[in-house]
Protein backbone atom coordinates (compact mmCIF):
# COMPACT_ATOMS: atom_id res chain seq x y z
CA UNK A 1 0.00 0.00 0.00
CA UNK A 2 1.15 3.02 -0.91
CA UNK A 3 2.32 5.95 1.78
CA UNK A 4 -1.17 8.13 1.34
CA UNK A 5 0.54 11.34 3.45
CA UNK A 6 0.52 14.79 2.35
CA UNK A 7 3.94 16.25 2.42
CA UNK A 8 4.24 18.49 5.74
CA UNK A 9 4.93 22.32 5.01
CA UNK A 10 8.68 23.80 5.97
CA UNK A 11 8.36 26.76 8.02
CA UNK A 12 9.71 29.95 7.46
CA UNK A 13 12.14 31.92 9.57
CA UNK A 14 12.40 35.78 9.09
CA UNK A 15 15.86 37.66 9.10
CA UNK A 16 13.98 39.56 11.57
CA UNK A 17 14.18 36.65 13.76
CA UNK A 18 17.46 36.15 13.64
CA UNK A 19 18.52 39.46 13.59
CA UNK A 20 16.85 39.78 17.23
CA UNK A 21 18.33 36.54 18.45
CA UNK A 22 21.69 38.61 17.65
CA UNK A 23 23.35 41.36 19.83
CA UNK A 24 26.85 42.70 20.41
CA UNK A 25 28.11 39.81 22.42
CA UNK A 26 28.76 36.60 19.75
CA UNK A 27 26.78 33.67 19.96
CA UNK A 28 27.29 30.81 18.02
CA UNK A 29 25.00 28.65 15.61
CA UNK A 30 23.55 26.14 18.19
CA UNK A 31 22.93 28.96 20.38
CA UNK A 32 20.88 30.70 18.12
CA UNK A 33 19.25 27.39 16.58
CA UNK A 34 18.02 26.66 20.52
CA UNK A 35 16.38 30.63 20.61
CA UNK A 36 14.90 30.36 16.95
CA UNK A 37 13.34 26.90 17.08
CA UNK A 38 15.15 25.68 13.86
CA UNK A 39 17.52 23.17 12.25
CA UNK A 40 21.62 24.20 12.10
CA UNK A 41 21.19 24.10 8.34
CA UNK A 42 18.15 26.33 8.58
CA UNK A 43 20.52 28.87 10.61
CA UNK A 44 23.59 28.74 8.89
CA UNK A 45 21.82 29.31 5.35
CA UNK A 46 20.34 32.83 6.89
CA UNK A 47 23.16 33.64 8.89
CA UNK A 48 25.29 33.72 5.74
CA UNK A 49 23.00 35.66 3.91
CA UNK A 50 23.24 38.42 6.42
CA UNK A 51 26.64 38.45 6.91
CA UNK A 52 27.02 38.37 3.31
CA UNK A 53 23.88 41.65 2.74
CA UNK A 54 26.20 43.33 5.72
CA UNK A 55 24.04 43.06 8.12
CA UNK A 56 25.85 40.71 10.74
CA UNK A 57 29.39 40.19 11.42
CA UNK A 58 30.53 36.50 10.92
CA UNK A 59 33.85 35.53 13.33
CA UNK A 60 35.54 32.02 12.29
CA UNK A 61 37.50 30.70 15.06
CA UNK A 62 39.57 27.27 15.49
CA UNK A 63 38.00 24.78 17.20
CA UNK A 64 37.74 21.24 17.84
CA UNK A 65 35.06 20.19 15.44
CA UNK A 66 34.96 17.90 12.46
CA UNK A 67 35.94 20.55 10.29
CA UNK A 68 38.46 22.62 12.43
CA UNK A 69 36.64 25.89 12.71
CA UNK A 70 34.01 27.35 13.85
CA UNK A 71 31.77 30.24 13.61
CA UNK A 72 30.89 32.99 16.06
CA UNK A 73 27.53 35.66 14.95
CA UNK A 74 26.95 39.00 15.96
CA UNK A 75 25.03 41.90 14.83
CA UNK A 76 27.12 44.96 13.41
CA UNK A 77 26.93 48.55 15.72
CA UNK A 78 25.15 50.23 12.35
CA UNK A 79 22.52 47.69 12.74
CA UNK A 80 21.82 47.07 16.14
CA UNK A 81 21.54 51.57 15.82
CA UNK A 82 19.03 51.01 13.12
CA UNK A 83 16.76 48.20 14.83
CA UNK A 84 16.19 50.65 18.30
Amino acid sequence: MADERKPGFQKVFKDEVFLKTLSETPKTTTQITKVVGCSRDTAARALKRLAESGLIEMIEIEAGTRTGKMYLWKKKQETRRRMK
